[in-house]
């Protein structure tokens, strides 16, 4: 139950960048030279590929590694170990976890563009005066990441405090 959602995470980011971009996972995340695309009769071009965000090409590698930790964690590795090796060297759970709880909806047309700095407003034009949970994720799974953090960390401040084992 303690590594559940880590490994949750990395398998649903796994599963969607596969299902997002199957060109990429099937080329193993090798981009195809530009001297190569016309050698076809039909010169087909291939789809071109994410070069930002959370779908890029370049999030591939990271994508496999964190997906391979995560099954050697599941299959080797005690339970209380597979959240400190996830979150200490993948760092696909926090950009994962990072998309989740941002708004990534698309404008709609005709109406202006949505801001494309994460931070609210009230963070940017105040010194002081920090909106930590002045906008609370509008999605569904952002609340539940959102939900789990902190209750991660309310709980290990508990029982880390009375001497009890938490990791």
């Amino acid at each position: 139950m303690l590594a559940l959602p880590m490994v949750m995470m990395v398998i649903c980011h796994a599963a969607l960048y596969m299902v997002d971009n199957p060109q990429i996972c099937w080329g193993l995340g090798i981009p195809v030279p530009a001297s190569e695309h016309g050698t076809g009769e039909k010169d087909k071009q291939p789809l071109p590929w994410p070069e930002k965000g959370i779908n890029s090409w370049r999030v591939f590698i990271y994508t496999a590694h964190s997906l391979c930790l995560c099954a050697f964690c599941v299959l080797c590795i005690h339970v209380q170990v597979t959240t400190r090796l996830l979150c200490s060297s993948c760092p696909v759970v926090y950009w994962f976890a990072a998309h989740l709880l941002s708004d990534t909806r698309k404008p709609k047309v005709g109406k202006e563009k949505a801001s494309s700095c994460p931070e609210t407003q009230a963070n940017l034009t105040k010194r002081y005066k920090v909106a930590l949970f002045s906008e609370c994720p509008k999605s569904f799974w952002g609340q539940v990441v959102l939900s789990y953090f902190i209750l991660y960390f309310v709980m290990g401040i508990v029982l880390y405090s009375n001497f009890l084992p938490w990791t």
